[in-house]
C-alpha cells in the first residue's frame, strides 16, 4: 500500500512556476511519485514523476528532486528538437499553438484521472 506525505510545495524560477502534487511512496518500485504542474507563459503542463530513493529520505530533498525532474521533462518537451506532438512549434503563435495548449490540458486531465485510479486501486 503506498504511503503518502502531503505538504503542498510550490516554487518558481525566472522561466516558470511549479506546483508539486501529493507525494506517495510506491514500495513495489521503491520510489516516491507525484504529479508536478509546471506553468509557463504558454500554459500549464502536468508531468508524472518518480524518484527512486530510500524511504527515510528527507521530505524537502524528495520534493526538490521531483520538482527538478518535472522541470527537466518540461524543458525537453518545450525544446524545438522535441517531437512535433505539441503542434507547430516552429511557426508563429496561432491556431496550432492554441491546439497544442488544448491538447496539453486534455492530456493533463487524463494523466490526473489515471493517476487517481491507480492510487485508488492500490489501496
Amino acid at each position: 500500500m503506498p504511503k503518502t506525505k502531503s505538504k503542498p510545495v510550490t516554487g518558481s524560477t525566472d522561466m516558470f512556476q511549479t506546483t508539486l502534487g501529493q507525494i506517495t511512496y510506491n514500495p513495489a518500485q521503491r520510489a516516491f511519485e507525484a504529479c508536478v504542474t509546471v506553468k509557463d507563459a504558454d500554459g500549464s503542463y502536468t508531468y508524472p514523476c518518480a524518484l527512486r530513493c530510500a524511504m527515510e529520505t528527507d521530505f524537502d530533498v524528495i520534493a526538490r528532486q521531483l520538482t527538478e525532474l518535472a522541470r527537466r521533462k518540461h524543458a525537453r518537451f518545450m525544446s524545438p528538437d522535441a517531437p512535433a506532438m505539441r503542434g507547430s512549434y516552429g511557426a508563429d503563435k496561432g491556431d496550432d499553438d492554441l491546439t497544442a495548449r488544448a491538447m496539453s490540458a486534455e492530456t493533463s486531465q487524463a494523466i490526473a484521472s489515471l493517476w487517481q485510479r491507480v492510487q485508488n486501486h492500490a489501496r
